[in-house]
């Protein structure tokens, strides 16, 4: 029975690893409708998931002769119960998962946050309090914290290879896609059955689209916030308001740490041996941490 869900390709992650362009990316392609909203967590949040279908397939413009719809949620990955989700409503189901190295994807993360403005501890002492415990129902504020189990990609992968099969799911270096964008994409159309694109670098607009830490600016005030939701949706879509809301948001924004102390490190790699290991395994050890740490 064919399925009542449009979507039938996922990117669920990881959190901070380039699904943001990945996401673009593959909206690029005409055969290929990507979510107007990125990160809708639909299948890992229960309050989201119990909406059904229709509130899903609301979120894509249905276009004759697409082969896929897709969404990213980096919620996912280290939900199982999101890929066991997927597998049993979608139909055929692909997943395209693409993973930074778990220390550079570790430290990432807390500079993320620290960036907006939700973290002011040490990044060792947010790995002893909040290195655990995932919740999607449970976000804290805004984004989610569970620093070191995001990056647990061994078991993470691993769930998601055996509810969709193995061969349903592709897994990209976030090094590849960054340093050779054109032949990873390749790589991803192929998987998918698409033929290629002659340029898949940029998006419709020329501009291509990043995550990058350094340059994000705070979580907007609750004043600015409320603002923006009475504004016109026409005057928010326009360039020149986007580069002066990020210019407001980017004045007093926290600077994080650009990199970790030699103690947190060594915390980081020893709680997340295994997963290293799996990772270098994977990818080999060319798409290390060393240049990452200041960057992203």
């Amino acid at each position: 029975m064919p399925s009542d869900y449009l979507c039938n390709l996922v990117v669920p992650g990881a959190a901070k690893s380039g699904t943001s362009s990945l996401h673009d990316y593959l909206g690029a392609h005409p055969m290929i409708a990507m979510s107007a909203e990125k990160e809708p967590h639909h299948f890992c949040r229960d309050d989201r998931y119990a909406r059904g279908a229709q509130a899903h397939n609301a979120l894509f413009t249905s276009v004759p002769r697409l082969r896929y719809y897709g969404e990213s949620s980096t919620g996912y990955l280290p939900w199982p119960v999101a890929a066991q989700r997927v597998a049993h409503d979608l139909d055929d189901p692909k997943a395209l998962i693409v993973l930074r190295h778990p220390v550079a994807r570790t430290f990432s993360h807390y500079r993320w946050r620290y960036r907006l403005g939700l973290e002011r501890r040490s990044f060792l002492e947010a790995l002893h309090a909040d290195g655990f415990g995932y919740d999607p129902d449970r976000p804290d504020r805004f984004g989610y914290m569970a620093y070191l189990e995001f990056s647990q990609y061994a078991r993470q992968v691993e769930a998601w290879e055996v509810a969709l099969g193995a061969s349903n799911c592709l897994l990209i270096s976030a090094g590849d896609l960054q340093s050779d964008h054109a032949s990873t994409m390749a790589r991803c159309f192929g998987f998918l059955g698409l033929p290629p694109l002659e340029d898949v670098a940029a998006r419709p607009d020329g501009a291509p689209r990043s995550n990058v830490t350094a340059v994000q600016g705070r979580r907007p005030p609750k004043a600015m916030a409320a603002l923006a939701r009475v504004l016109p949706k026409g005057l928010k879509d326009m360039r020149l308001y986007k580069s002066l809301k990020l210019g407001a948001l980017r004045v007093g924004a926290p600077v994080p740490p650009a990199m970790m102390t030699d103690e947190e490190r060594t915390f980081v790699e020893t709680a997340l041996a295994d997963d290293i290991a799996w990772f270098e395994a994977k990818f080999g050890a060319r798409n290390g941490v060393s240049k990452e740490m200041v960057d992203t």
